[in-house]
């Protein structure tokens, strides 16, 4: 009963065991790796980042920056560059965003508090607007940090491409060639996008560290084919005469062919030599 038990026992193990440790004539390289894959997909769609990270004085100026739902506005992320290589078009499906805001002290030990927001407006509304204005916007983010303590403002924000009735975005004047997405204003000054500020509450000195991370959700498709490259004509052409240079020295008068005559006078007596060697020879 003992020898049944552990046989069915080492049975088992047997089973669970990887493909290479079964005791087969060999190994098997088809039953581990796949050797056949599909062809080069027609379109290509993941995320990619862009960052930013600045330091900025809120006391002298207000940070601002706007992110396109639809458009790049030359805020191209990772790998993009590299994929309008092989698509032509790019449509961005959605927009996450992290904005930290970190406060610094000087040597004095001066700073004051300092407020951050953001949200969805359209373009031509994003052209510099406060932290208190952003945050009047439905749907907005805000933040506001205090002189002690740690004095530090994290937002984050979800958007996806959509219009303002809710309908996904899948028309053709929302793609994206490479020329488009490295242009800093939309084609349509009424596209939505996402303002961030960040300043000084009361207008006093605030020196902070501003990182923002953009994650964008895009689609790449109309995959460009590569046609076959064809041999160049010119190189099979001879090689053009170049002209002589202007300084090259070109002599005037007639040619000197006596080096010619004496050619044609030795392969003269060479026939003759070559004649009465036959003649002898058949004599002979």
């Amino acid at each position: 009963m003992a020898k049944k038990g552990r046989t069915k026992q080492n049975n088992g193990r047997v089973k669970n065991r990887a493909p290479a440790q079964h005791s087969s004539a060999g190994f098997s390289q088809v039953s581990r790796i796949p050797t056949r894959y599909p062809l080069f997909p027609r379109q290509l769609q993941f995320s990619t980042h862009w960052t930013q990270t600045v330091e900025v004085d809120l006391g002298a100026t207000t940070y601002h920056r706007r992110v396109g739902l639809f458009d790049f506005l030359n805020q191209i992320p990772e790998y993009a560059i590299e994929c309008y290589q092989l698509y032509r078009y790019c449509r961005i499906v959605a927009v996450d965003l992290t904005l930290i805001v970190a406060g610094e002290s000087d040597e004095a030990n001066q700073n004051y508090a300092f407020e951050a927001a953001m949200a969805r407006v359209p373009y031509d509304q994003s052209l510099g607007p406060i932290p208190q204005e952003l945050r009047l916007v439905r749907g907005s983010r805000y933040g506001l940090s205090s002189t002690a303590g740690q004095n530090r403002i994290t937002l984050n924000g979800k958007y996806g491409a959509f219009d303002e009735l809710g309908n996904p975005v899948l028309d053709r004047q929302f793609w994206q060639t490479i020329t488009e997405a490295q242009h800093v204003t939309p084609p349509e000054p009424d596209r939505p996008v996402v303002a961030l500020a960040v300043s000084s509450v009361n207008g006093n000195r605030g020196l902070v560290s501003v990182n923002l991370t953009v994650t964008y959700h895009v689609q790449f498709f109309d995959l460009m084919y590569k046609r076959i490259i064809t041999v160049d004509q010119d190189q099979k052409k001879p090689p053009a005469k170049k002209d002589p240079p202007k300084n090259a020295f070109i002599p005037s008068g007639p040619r000197d062919t006596s080096f010619l005559e004496d050619e044609e006078g030795e392969m003269e007596l060479d026939k003759k030599h070559t004649a009465r060697t036959k003649q002898v020879t058949k004599r002979s």
